[in-house]
């Protein structure tokens, strides 16, 4: 097929190149608060009433959890907060699972983010089929810290099959990272601020269901709420 050009890379497209498929939200609209809201118009707990769907676990009573358009951050940025209680968390999921790992066409996911307290939270970003919460979920690829160790780890799970590694990279309280995956059904490279950190090659584990964007943040402890903050999430894939 044609060379695979994304939006900025090589300016418009030209004539006989396939444009991808892509996604891109730089999230400088929408909120959701979970006191007053259920269907909003980007975030609903309702499954196909707004593109992203919400899914809390929430063991307090009453609900704090709120995702907030911020005025600090240049583009926009998306802060995700949970309730207060130890494994209460926040997720929410791109509708659609628009996007196939494929044998030759290949997958991209980017995400930039930071976490507020690396040592109390858990979190984790990628693709997913529709399952909630990404944390230890089936048939993904996502990168993901479940033991709030800061550490930025990659999980793969086809079907129950899972793998998890440490990249041997370390959040830094309240400071931004940039996760990228390039993926195909025999391969998914992992990178962190540019450096290509992993690479996968078992097939056992590596997802080929439909796939959306989406992310998790969830208290590990007793430190109170915790806050995921989200700059971009980028997807694109080589069209068939």
């Amino acid at each position: 097929m044609a060379r695979f050009i994304l939006p900025g890379q090589g300016g418009a497209h030209a004539v006989g190149v396939t444009p991808p498929v892509y996604y891109f939200d730089d999230f400088v609209e929408g909120g959701y608060n979970a006191t007053t809201t259920t269907d909003g118009a980007k975030f609903s707990t309702l499954a196909n009433a707004a593109p992203w769907l919400v899914s809390l676990v929430d063991s307090l009573t009453g609900s704090a959890e709120t995702m907030i358009v911020d005025d600090v951050g240049q583009g926009g940025h998306l802060a995700v907060t949970t309730n207060a209680a130890d494994n209460d968390s926040t997720s929410a999921q791109l509708n659609g699972a628009s996007f196939i790992n494929h044998a030759t066409n290949k997958l991209i996911f980017e995400c930039r983010f930071k976490v507020d307290d690396i040592l109390t939270t858990d979190w984790a970003v990628g693709m997913s089929a529709p399952s909630g919460s990404l944390i230890g979920a089936n048939n993904l690829m996502v990168f993901t810290s479940a033991d709030s160790t800061g550490d930025v780890d990659i999980r793969t799970n086809l079907a129950g099959s899972a793998e998890l590694l440490d990249t041997g990279v370390d959040l830094v309280n309240d400071t931004f990272v940039t996760v990228r995956l390039e993926a195909t059904t025999t391969k998914i490279e992992w990178f962190v601020d540019g450096s290509l950190e992993i690479t996968s090659t078992d097939t056992d584990d590596i997802p080929i269901l439909d796939l959306s964007p989406g992310f998790t943040v969830r208290v590990d402890g007793t430190g109170g709420a915790e806050v995921l903050t989200i700059d971009y999430i980028m997807v694109a894939q080589e069209r068939a």
